[in-house]
């Protein structure tokens, strides 16, 4: 997800990098995927609103519980106040009021479906049993019915989705740590953990033969996660080794992968999972999206999946080639758009994430590829890099956590620049006779990225990762989203 040399995540080769700017780009291979009419796209946001809600309901059903041991109309009219509704003003009527026209004569058709459905669980729910699964099972009932009648209809095609109606979610990133430097990111989830609403720790590698490496199962973190009511969702990258994830090519090979992973999300009790495969040639395209699908099939629609993709505007074929937006939106929850590396470890100095280059990647994902915006999480690094001498093929960067670069600068006498091009900050400084240069995101890129979010009233926010920010970061976070 983010550049890590000794995570077994480091960068690639030099000419396979992402900022390449030789080749054919800028959507030529998505032409058949252009945006739809309008009709067909709100009703697919509506359709990917419910599933999405799926997972989301069960992890949430417990908040509501109270108020359906009170009785069934009681509950619904607890849960629509909940979501900022007024029950008196919510009908049929009114919420299919906004939405398209053939649309509107379709929903008209099936609200009477939908109201039978809603009269049947009012009922039944005092009768249910009192056991904690029975329980959590009709709330997330509630909180789906809820969704179908509410979520994509009540504001028309550009309402904010559910879940995610009060505000983006926001996504953790989690490692280990390496070193006293690449630290531990456990801390940090302990001090801010009412801001996350998923934690994805990278603990776990997909191997060629489908087999699945564990980099270190932490239950002390899945035991503070659940007693705080996180969702534990690990990141499964593909293992850095020659052949990496060959198993997407046959069909025997996803059918062990997802063998294998789903055995370890039911061995851990992981609430999903998250796929972040990178740096696979483009012909392994249609097999990755193939395993996506069969992974989603064997996960069940209680639990989670995303995976993470590489921006395609500015970037060459060859590095963002296997993700198909469109086809990872139908299988995922949401894909994770990782916003940054435009700079990279061997590439010349410059910004990581300019601004600019973000907002035309959101557009892209938005409209050349049809994904709804409700499936997209945007990805925000903590990082920076340290370039010597310009940097290039053999001047390699040294990875920088945010919160250190300040120091840096502060011992060799730099000033920190605004970048008004990029947004970007960085500056320079001399070690011995060399030159180096430092770019890097901090707590002011994070309040973009909102800015962004909110734009595009996407599903949220990924940070890459966890430990690597800035203080004033979550300062940024408080302000903005507000606890979940």
């Amino acid at each position: 997800m983010g550049p890590d040399e000794r995570g077994g995540r480091g960068g690639p080769p030099p000419e396979r990098r992402r900022g390449d700017r030789n080749g054919p780009d800028r959507g030529g291979e998505a032409a058949g995927r252009r945006r739809r009419g309008a009709v067909v796209g709100w009703a697919r946001r509506a359709a990917a609103t419910v599933a999405a809600a799926g997972s989301w309901a069960v992890r949430t059903g417990d908040s509501v519980l109270a108020g359906l041991e009170r009785g069934g109309r009681r509950a619904r009219d607890g849960l629509l106040r909940a979501f900022g509704l007024r029950p008196e003003r919510v009908t049929v009527a009114g919420v299919v009021e906004g939405s398209p026209g053939p649309v509107r004569e379709a929903v008209e058709k099936v609200a009477s479906v939908l109201e039978l459905a809603r009269r049947q669980l009012d009922r039944a729910l005092p009768f249910l049993p009192r056991e904690r699964a029975w329980r959590r099972a009709a709330a997330g009932v509630g909180l789906l019915l809820a969704a179908v009648a509410l979520g994509p209809l009540t504001g028309g095609p550009e309402a904010r989705p559910l879940p995610g109606a009060r505000r983006p979610i926001f996504v953790g990133y989690f490692e280990n740590g390496w070193s006293p430097l690449l630290r531990d990111s456990f801390p940090t989830l302990q001090r801010h953990w009412e801001l996350v609403d998923i934690v994805m720790p990278f603990w776990h590698s997909v191997r060629p033969d489908g087999s699945v490496e564990d980099r270190g199962v932490r239950t002390e973190v899945i035991d503070f996660a659940r007693a705080h009511g996180l969702a534990v969702v690990p990141l499964f990258n593909n293992a850095k080794v020659p052949e990496s994830a060959a198993f997407l090519a046959s069909e025997e090979g996803r059918r062990r992968a997802v063998r294998n992973i789903s055995a370890l999300v039911e061995k851990w009790g992981y609430d999903g999972v998250h796929i972040d495969f990178e740096l696979l040639p483009p012909r392994l395209s249609e097999g990755f999206s193939l395993f996506l699908a069969e992974l989603r099939g064997a996960l069940g629609p209680a639990r989670h999946l995303s995976a993470a993709v590489i921006p395609k505007v500015d970037v060459h074929p060859e590095i963002h080639g296997l993700y198909d937006y469109a086809e990872m939106a139908r299988s995922c929850d949401f894909i994770v758009l990782m916003a940054y590396d435009r700079h990279w470890a061997t590439s010349k100095a410059g910004p990581i994430s300019p601004l600019g280059w973000v907002e035309e990647n959101i557009v892209h994902a938005l409209s050349e590829w049809g994904v709804p915006p409700e499936k997209v999480v945007l990805g925000v690094g903590g990082y920076g890099l340290d370039w010597p001498e310009g940097g290039g093929k053999d001047r390699r960067a040294s990875v920088v956590p945010a919160y250190a670069v300040e120091d840096i600068a502060r011992r060799h006498g730099a000033s920190i620049r605004w970048d008004a091009e990029s947004e970007n900050p960085h500056f320079s400084y001399y070690s011995g006779s060399t030159r180096r240069d430092v770019w890097y995101q901090d707590e002011r890129v994070m309040a973009q990225r909102v800015a962004l979010v909110l734009k595009y009233r996407l599903r949220g926010l990924a940070l890459w990762r966890m430990g690597y920010e800035t203080p004033g970061t979550w300062t940024v976070l408080r302000d903005s989203l507000g606890p979940r």
